[in-house]
């Protein structure tokens, strides 16, 4: 990264415009007199600090490449100083290169977003723009509406039978029961054909989305089923007695609301694969609760509504001069990591400053039985190959 900065070679022409470089637009950029640069997040705060990044941080608002950002250099810096300090903000993710269309073509909203995952903001709307699903409807799931969803949301999708070979980037698979034996057809095709495909039951109170089956790197949905008819022991026993085979049949409950959020939840993933976003949990089984949507109490103060005239509950726990104080020292607090731009990396010098407390996370570890503030991870596939079994559970 230095050498481009420094030898600034590249000029553009208006066949080809050099990228512009700026910070991500998912951070608001704020800078102090104390030679400290704040960039506010979503997720919290990370400050810089040196006199050079404090004196450059203003010209990195992706309205410059790098042969006008070396023009309008202030007084003092040098060529070599602003390849330093520029190579190290991009090592830390917080600098990019910009296409010069990306920030009029597309939605400034949608490229923090992809800024934020961590993924080439510019080629990820054009992957999500070219990209095509396949929608495989099974059982008592209307694949018409779910393919009308993912095209509102600007997603490619065209119906697809259920057990032909994939041609699409991605096939995504709507059922009402994770153990429903057409699912069986649809990994036979996917694993011959080492195409991926995502699994979700948008219907019922709790609907599931995930996991995106890759193979053949990843486990296959018999290794699914395996798991989930341990969780289901007592239907498997009543449906032994009954002389059925499969899961049992039970009605399908929703409201419109539920519904629209549930295939667009699907369709969030769908985007986030076709992107290029990838992350461990796509192996994950997340499930939303509808009725109670498994979330922790919100915390009431001891003195809250027992003052029904006079202070406010805000002004009777303390005043609007010590909130500041107040909420650095509360332990949900947001974490701040402060990061020396001009000095060499030390142990510990990307943690979270002193002072400040670290924000409780949920645990995001699946298995059996363990819970996190977004569902039930109720199931991690192994990294090991499945063995291609075949034989379904009765």
């Amino acid at each position: 990264m230095q050498p481009a900065v420094s030898g600034h070679s590249h000029n553009p022409t208006e066949d080809a415009p050099a990228p512009r470089m700026g910070f991500k637009r998912h951070l608001r950029v704020e800078v102090s007199d104390g030679e400290r640069v704040y960039l506010f997040a979503e997720h919290g705060l990370r400050v810089l600090r040196g006199a050079v990044v404090s004196a450059l941080a203003p010209l990195l608002d992706g309205s410059r490449d790098v042969h006008g950002l070396m023009q309008d250099l202030p007084d003092g810096l040098s060529a070599d100083q602003v390849a330093v300090v520029v190579a190290r903000l991009m090592e830390a993710g917080v600098v990019a290169m910009r296409s010069p269309a990306a920030g009029t073509e597309h939605d400034e909203a949608a490229l923090g977003y992809w800024d934020g995952a961590g993924v080439d903001a510019a080629e990820a709307v054009v992957r999500t723009a070219g990209g095509i699903l396949g929608v495989r409807a099974i059982g008592e799931v209307d694949g018409d509406a779910a393919t009308n969803v993912l095209r509102a949301a600007g997603l490619g999708a065209i119906p697809e039978p259920v057990d032909v070979p994939p041609t699409t980037d991605l096939s995504v698979v709507l059922c009402d029961d994770y153990l429903h034996p057409d699912l069986a057809a649809v990994d036979e095709v996917h694993r011959a054909a080492g195409r991926p495909w995502l699994l979700a039951k948008p219907t019922g109170a709790t609907v599931w989305v995930g996991p995106i089956f890759q193979p053949p790197s990843t486990g296959c949905w018999h290794c699914l089923q395996a798991r989930l008819w341990n969780h289901r022991t007592a239907e498997s026993h009543a449906q032994t007695e009954l002389g059925r085979l499969g899961p049992a049949r039970y009605p399908t409950v929703t409201v419109p609301a539920l519904r629209a959020t549930a295939l667009h939840l699907v369709a969030l993933e769908a985007t986030k694969w076709l992107a290029g976003h990838r992350h461990p949990h796509q192996s994950n089984v997340w499930t939303f609760g509808s009725l109670d949507l498994n979330a922790p109490p919100a915390a009431t103060r001891p003195w809250c509504g027992s003052r029904p005239v006079g202070p406010s509950c805000w002004r009777a726990g303390r005043t609007p001069s010590t909130a500041n104080a107040a909420t650095a020292r509360c332990p949900r607090s947001r974490s701040a990591t402060v990061t020396s731009i001009l000095s060499p990396p030390s142990p510990g010098s990307s943690r979270r400053s002193s002072g400040t407390s670290a924000v409780p996370r949920c645990s995001t570890r699946s298995g059996p039985g363990r819970t996190s503030r977004r569902g039930r991870m109720i199931w991690t596939r192994s990294p090991r190959r499945c063995a291609g079994r075949t034989a379904a559970r009765a």
